[in-house]
């Protein structure tokens, strides 16, 4: 492939991208362990107290155990949306502390055969395809990712098919 240059701007909405296909297996994997431990105090306060019911004893510590068993259902279903708004205060949290990504910037990238080239006003870095961590992507994006929790946006508009389908063959994917 001989070498071209690809123009992204990069700003809070490709940031605010890239956070959310980065952190959704993270934040889906907690909400789901998170509601199976939930789940389990459920059913073992449910079904403490209806052994304690059916012996005939203590009514009052029967019925506390079974409010105990449904708060934890209800906490089971409020947890996803809790672990969404974690995750956006996070996102909102970064995005404010990064002056230079409110402002926006431009990121140019070089490709050649076996490396690439990313530059800003004030930095740039050459990276080899086979040492980066993979690459994530939406419909708009292509995210190379030097590392697991880094990416590099790569706007799909300003590339042509074979030079993204070139990149994604390059970059060996090691997200699951």
């Amino acid at each position: 492939m001989d070498q071209n240059q690809v123009q992204t701007h990069v700003g809070p909405y490709v940031f605010s991208l890239f956070f959310k296909l980065n952190t959704r297996t993270v934040y889906r994997t907690l909400s789901r362990n998170l509601q199976v431990f939930f789940g389990g105090e459920a059913c073992l306060l449910i079904l403490l107290g209806i052994l304690i019911k059916n012996q005939g004893s203590i009514g009052w510590f029967a019925s506390v155990l079974f409010l105990g068993g449904f708060f934890f259902v209800l906490l089971i279903l409020f947890i996803p949306k809790a672990v969404k708004s974690v995750s956006q205060r996070t996102l909102n949290e970064e995005i404010d502390g990064n002056l230079r990504l409110k402002a926006g910037y431009t990121l140019t990238f070089s490709f050649s055969e076996d490396e690439f080239e990313v530059s800003a006003e004030n930095s740039w870095e050459r990276l080899k395809y086979a040492e980066c961590y993979g690459y994530l992507e939406d419909p708009e994006f292509l995210f190379i990712q030097p590392q697991k929790n880094y990416g590099y946006p790569l706007e799909k508009k300003n590339c042509d098919p074979d030079q993204l389908q070139f990149l994604k063959q390059k970059l060996v994917n090691r997200i699951r």
